[in-house]
């Protein structure tokens, strides 16, 4: 019987280099996503403040509509 030796059981496999093109294709995918999140963090704040605004016209346009002469 053969002794085990360190090379059968830990086998270190070379991975398959990464080309120029998958490196390149990463990180503009990764820009691009970065890109969307900025956008929708962008998009929802600037929704937060038309309702804001919205309401506040509204409120000043039905207060200013009760005042009698």
């Amino acid at each position: 019987m053969a002794t085990p030796s360190k090379a059968k059981f830990f086998k270190h496999e070379k991975r398959a280099a990464e080309s120029q093109m998958d490196r390149i294709s990463r990180a503009a995918r990764d820009i691009v996503a970065d890109d969307a999140e900025q956008r929708e963090t962008k998009t929802a704040r600037l929704r937060k403040a038309r309702l804001e605004r919205e309401a506040f016209v509204a409120s000043d346009v039905s207060s200013a509509g009760k005042k009698k002469r």
